[in-house]
């Protein structure tokens, strides 16, 4: 090659070499002008979608505002934690969460629902920089209230980590819970099947309670289980990890106890998809061993629980008004009207239409065969105990938005006639005289302020000898 050819070509390649290099650097300014640069000290309530951005020929892909997204649980949460409790939330908010002294959404709903409502808003607008969740006078913590606590800081936690991979300032520098080392039945919770399980992968190394064993929480996801294979699946650990932790102290479920334990998980599994719109479906519990021998052989404790629709919501949908069955429910709710039965803060229709729903016949699904699964746990769940009075322990709890109902025993299932087929119908109406259409006990059902946005139900159970062989 002559000189002038490589004066040309060594020109032209410094040409392109530059212009290469200017289209880096300007994209390497846009980049930070669009998902870093200028962003800091936005707010970040605004809203989360992609966007496409043409620069110099090449496609560069950003997040509205450089902000990653929320995972499923908290997007669907965000519009719906203020509702979570009546209460205000105090305008001094330092960080400093003190634990319920009975931390349980089942047992004591009020407390457990107003601190998750303040755990959110702390984690969601990031006032504090430091967030200590305390458990100094906490005594108890359930499953329920520790499983929904964990998702919450385990969906924020992830979106805090997205945002710094993006430079994106993040407030809040640390979460901790502290003061519990004191209560070995928190800690145990905490470290078997709660925060330090579930997010940090933590096992605790000497377990102060060898009576407690864990079942570690489960996850259903709708999405991939079309078939409800893994609900079956889920259902057989359960009845499982029930007939292991029995086997530890020598003793064999009957057949008829492992039937209806099977029939119990089954079916609230059941109810808690039938009625939600939402993915996801979890199961969490424990079985707690006594310290003395007696003729109780243990306390399994269980809950289920999925957000979405509520059951009063799965009937009022539009899409379902033409259902017989809601139609009925309507002509209920003008009698309870005109008798003067609905009472703010007492009974309202969404209870009246949680009791309903629960009664033999009754779905909210054009699928008749699907109306006998409430009534049918409720049924296993009587015969699991061993019989139908109340043992002061054993108990069924379900919350669905605003609506409570509690099983124990002191109101058991009565036989109602059927005109239409002649076979007597099974239902449950938390009065003496077994007629819905009258007011139910307002102990056992009643309607509470704080909104869970789904459904709820934990199962307690106190196996006794009778279930044994």
């Amino acid at each position: 090659m002559d000189y002038d050819k490589q004066v040309y070509f060594s020109k032209k390649a410094s040409r392109i070499s530059k212009k290469k290099n200017k289209r880096v650097i300007k994209l390497a300014r846009a980049s930070k002008k669009y998902s870093n640069g200028g962003l800091k000290n936005r707010s970040m309530n605004l809203q989360h979608h992609r966007i496409k951005r043409k620069f110099m020929g090449y496609m560069y892909f950003s997040f509205n505002n450089g902000l990653p997204e929320y995972n499923d649980v908290i997007k669907f949460l965000l519009p719906k934690f203020e509702k979570f409790s009546e209460r205000k939330l105090p305008e001094n908010r330092d960080g400093v969460l003190i634990v319920p002294k009975v931390f349980s959404i089942s047992e004591e709903t009020e407390e457990s629902m107003y601190f998750l409502k303040r755990l959110f808003s702390c984690l969601y607008t990031q006032e504090a920089a430091n967030i200590y969740i305390d458990y100094q006078y906490c005594i108890y913590l359930d499953v329920d209230a520790s499983a929904c606590m964990d998702l919450m800081l385990d969906g924020f936690i992830k979106y805090y980590e997205s945002c710094l991979r993006r430079r994106i300032v993040v407030k809040i520098q640390r979460i901790l819970p502290v003061n519990f080392e004191n209560n070995p039945e928190v800690a145990n919770v905490l470290f078997s099947i709660g925060a330090y399980k579930n997010i940090r992968k933590f096992k605790i190394n000497n377990n102060p309670n060898n009576n407690f064993i864990p079942f570690n929480l489960r996850l259903g996801d709708s999405l991939y289980d079309k078939k409800g294979i893994w609900k079956e699946i889920h259902e057989t650990q359960i009845v499982d990890y029930v007939i292991k932790c029995l086997a530890h102290s020598g003793h064999k479920l009957t057949p008829i106890a492992e039937a209806n334990i099977s029939k119990v998980v089954g079916e609230v599994m059941a109810n808690a998809e039938e009625h939600s719109n939402f993915r996801f479906r979890y199961a969490i519990g424990y079985f707690l061993k006594p310290d003395k021998n007696n003729n109780k052989l243990g306390i399994f404790k269980l809950s289920i629980f999925n957000f979405g629709q509520t059951i009063y919501e799965s009937f009022s949908n539009s899409n379902r008004r033409k259902l017989d069955i809601v139609h009925k429910m309507s002509d209920l709710s003008q009698k309870y009207t005109k008798n003067g039965f609905f009472r703010k803060a007492k009974y309202e229709e969404e209870t009246l239409w949680t009791l309903y729903s629960l009664q033999e016949g009754v779905t909210s699904l054009p699928d008749w065969k699907r109306g006998k699964g409430t009534i049918r746990f409720i049924d296993r769940f009587f015969k699991l105990k061993g019989d139908d009075c109340s043992d002061d322990i054993s108990r069924l709890t379900l919350l669905s938005g605003n609506s409570k109902i509690i099983f124990d025993g002191s109101y058991p299932l009565k036989d109602k006639p059927n005109d239409m087929t002649g076979k007597p119908l099974q239902v449950m109406t938390f009065n003496n005289s077994g007629d819905i259409t009258q007011l139910p006990d307002e102990k056992f059902v009643k309607f509470v302020p704080q909104t869970f946005p789904g459904t709820l139900i934990t199962v307690k159970i106190c196996i006794t000898d009778k279930n044994i062989l």
